[in-house]
Order: C-alpha cells, then sequence, then structure tokens
C-alpha cells in the first residue's frame, strides 16, 4: 500500500539478484518563485533548458513542471548471482557491474533514454555511510558510462534527470510548460 514502510515485504523463490522497478505517474508542481527554475536547472546541469525556456516567451515564475520517475533497486539475496537487465523504462540505469561481485569494487553503469545510451549527461551519485551523505557529480562518457567505487557498507543512489518540451512525442498534463524525467538506481553494499 502506499506509504508502507518497508514498501515492499515479499519472498523470493531463489537466492540471487532481485531487481525492483516503478514507473510513477504524473505530478505538477508549480514554480511559484522567480529564480527557483534556474537553480534547479543549475543544479542537474541542465543550463541550456533555460534559453529554450527564455526562447519560448515562458516567465521565470508562475508556470507548471509536470515530472516523472522511474526508479531501480537492486536487492542481492542469498549467495547466488545476476545481473542488472534493461527493463524497458523510458529512462533508466543499467548497472553493467554486478555490485555485489565486482572484485575491484569498481562499478560501471550506463544510463539509457529511450533505449539508447545518454552521451554527456550529469548524474549524481549519493553514497549513505555511518549516518554521512556524500554527493559527487559525474558525467556519462560518450557511450553513456559512468564509473565508480563505492565503499563497503554503504548506500548509494544514482540519479540522472532529463527535460523536454510537451508535445506528441512527450505528453504532459495539461497547462505543463515542462516535463522532468528523472532515473535512479539504488542499491546497499554490506
Amino acid at each position: 500500500r502506499i506509504g508502507d514502510i518497508p514498501a515492499i515485504n515479499e519472498t523470493t523463490a531463489a537466492d540471487g539478484l532481485v531487481l525492483l522497478s516503478l514507473v510513477s505517474n504524473f505530478y505538477t508542481l508549480e514554480y511559484k518563485e522567480p529564480g527557483l527554475f534556474e537553480k534547479f536547472l543549475a543544479y542537474e546541469g541542465l543550463d541550456g533548458i533555460l534559453a529554450e525556456h527564455r526562447r519560448r516567451g515562458l516567465p521565470p515564475s508562475g508556470f507548471k513542471e509536470a515530472y516523472q520517475r522511474f526508479a531501480k533497486s537492486l536487492v542481492q539475496v542469498g549467495e547466488g548471482g545476476g545481473e542488472d537487465r534493461l527493463l524497458g523504462l523510458g529512462f533508466e540505469w543499467l548497472l553493467e557491474t554486478n555490485p555485489y561481485r565486482a572484485a575491484d569494487n569498481r562499478i560501471q553503469a550506463r544510463l539509457y533514454w529511450r533505449g539508447v545510451p545518454l552521451a554527456a549527461a550529469q548524474a549524481r551519485l549519493f553514497t549513505r555511510r555511518n549516518g554521512q551523505i556524500e554527493e559527487t557529480l559525474l558525467t556519462t562518457d560518450e557511450a553513456g558510462r559512468v564509473w565508480f567505487s563505492p565503499t563497503p557498507g554503504s548506500e548509494l543512489l544514482l540519479n540522472a534527470v532529463q527535460m523536454q518540451q510537451p508535445s506528441a512525442k512527450f505528453p504532459a498534463p495539461a497547462g505543463s510548460a515542462w516535463i522532468s524525467y528523472w532515473t535512479t538506481i539504488t542499491f546497499a553494499l554490506p
């Protein structure tokens, strides 16, 4: 049910890597104060959107953005193996290295937008360890890949955001000036 903690409580049939995913509905928010949209774009590395926003004659505040989330989580059950795989989400991370089996603790992840690797996209890696959160800024290479080396005992969330103008190709709730798409992948290392 919505709001349950934990969000899922299931028994698996076998040991191995379990993939969980969620595609949210569209939600909307309104930028009521000038400057908030610009701060969001700068933080997410989407500076080119601001020029398009102005070109379209949109105001600095008082407009709506629709957003949708594409989330994956990897959970290791027992000692079995397994690999992450593409689930066909519109915006998706693929861990090309099983984080529970990485011999050198170096993880390779690849970002996909509409099934195609996404180059030159900003990503953020959030690492929680011992109650502290560290944020690392990454950029995908020409093949859509990033690499990182997490510390054992960490919980990790890898995030990326893309933004589109609503259109027939990118439908959004009525009145939305923009649509943001958020993808995350999470896992925790023992």
